[in-house]
């Protein structure tokens, strides 16, 4: 598999959504207001959250 060979690791943006929630970082915070009013969590709070896992 290719993620074994280049050591990338396997993720999700639910996984790292609900990682950050649990954590109750400030964006894990923000994110879970989006998700309970059942809400789209943004491109850019994707992205930042990404980039910061």
């Amino acid at each position: 598999m290719i993620t074994r060979h280049f050591c990338i690791p396997v993720t999700s943006p639910g996984a790292i959504l609900r990682r950050e929630r649990d954590l109750g970082t400030p964006l894990g915070q923000e994110t879970a207001e989006v998700l309970r009013s059942g809400g789209l969590v943004s491109d850019k709070i994707i992205i930042r959250l990404i980039e910061d896992w």
